[in-house]
């Protein structure tokens, strides 16, 4: 394991394969959490289907609806863990 600096910032490499780069780790992050939990709210039957207006409040789920726990698998660089935790539900 290696943490090395790149034209992305600094890069971990694992066994020669870089696994995350600083400067584009969260498009990966975000694209696997943030539509797993607005789904599992949505398919309780109970989320709002209205698109919120403002950005703050993008990851507030109405009571009741979304999930208050995640099971990570993985995850030991905690970046799936910080976009988990920016969901005010999880617990």
């Amino acid at each position: 394991v290696q943490v090395i600096d790149s034209n992305f910032g600094k890069t971990l490499v694992t066994d020669g394969k870089t696994q995350s780069a600083e400067h584009d780790e969260f498009v990966y992050h975000e694209s696997l959490v943030h539509p797993a939990l607005f789904w599992s709210a949505l398919l309780s039957g109970t989320a709002s289907s209205s698109p919120s207006s403002s950005p703050s409040s993008s990851l507030r789920h109405p009571p009741g609806t979304a999930p208050k726990s995640v099971f990570i698998g993985g995850g030991g660089e905690l970046a799936t863990a910080r976009e988990v935790l920016r969901h005010s539900t999880i617990s």
